[in-house]
């Protein structure tokens, strides 16, 4: 069995399953959502009180993704909301602006809680497999 966590990419919340049960799969589902809630959520409090910002906050959102071998769940600033195509220059800041960092810092926030999360759904797959 092999869990492999990627951490690599601001709003790239994902685990490879290759070789884990299938029975798994709604359980870590289940533990990738409720973290990509979390990061959503930490990233909407990171950039609340921007004055000229205001729309950043709601612009932050999730999206699950699930393939063959691996769930995940895309984190990021929606374009299609207002200001949320500003979303890059608060990230990642830019000649005139610094970074902030809110998916990052989130991220960061919520990944031993997601680590916890995928352990116990693999666990309680192993369990109701015996």
């Amino acid at each position: 069995m092999s869990i492999e966590f990627d951490f690599s990419e601001v709003g790239h919340l994902a685990a490879n399953l290759d070789r884990v049960p299938g029975r798994a799969a709604p359980n870590v589902r289940k533990a990738v959502e409720v973290t990509a809630r979390k990061v959503k959520d930490d990233a909407r409090d990171n950039t609340k009180g921007m004055k000229q910002l205001r729309g950043i906050p709601p612009a932050i959102d999730y999206d699950m993704r699930a393939e063959r071998d691996s769930i995940g769940a895309d984190i990021g600033f929606r374009r299609d909301v207002a200001q949320g195509a500003l979303g890059n220059f608060i990230e990642y800041g830019s000649k005139y602006f610094p970074a902030r960092g809110p998916l990052a810092h989130a991220l960061h926030e919520n990944e031993e809680d997601f680590v916890r999360g995928l352990g116990i759904a693999i666990a309680d797959a192993i369990e109701d497999a015996l």
